[in-house]
């Protein structure tokens, strides 16, 4: 979900992983496993990934959607889980 919507408005602002690694003074893979679901970046770093692309942290998170909200939730808290 939230990979997926990086991906969409890194792709719609013409940028390449690398190049947005490089801005953002991260690794290609980071980028790399937020697209893919495997990480989710911080708050911070959010808010930095809006800032280059030029766009709303309500469309990456889908916030217009308050389900969408919940199933995020609901993943994390697997998540936790499970490395517990």
């Amino acid at each position: 979900m939230i990979g997926e919507n990086i991906r969409a408005a890194r792709k719609a602002a013409g940028v390449s992983q690398k190049e947005l690694a490089e801005r953002l003074q991260v690794h290609q893979k980071d980028i790399s496993r937020w697209e893919n679901g495997a990480h989710v970046p911080t708050v911070e770093m959010l808010v930095k990934i809006c800032r280059e692309l030029n766009a709303s942290a309500d469309k990456i998170l889908e916030l217009g959607d308050c389900s969408n909200v919940q199933k995020w939730n609901e993943r994390k808290f697997d998540r936790d889980i499970a490395n517990n």
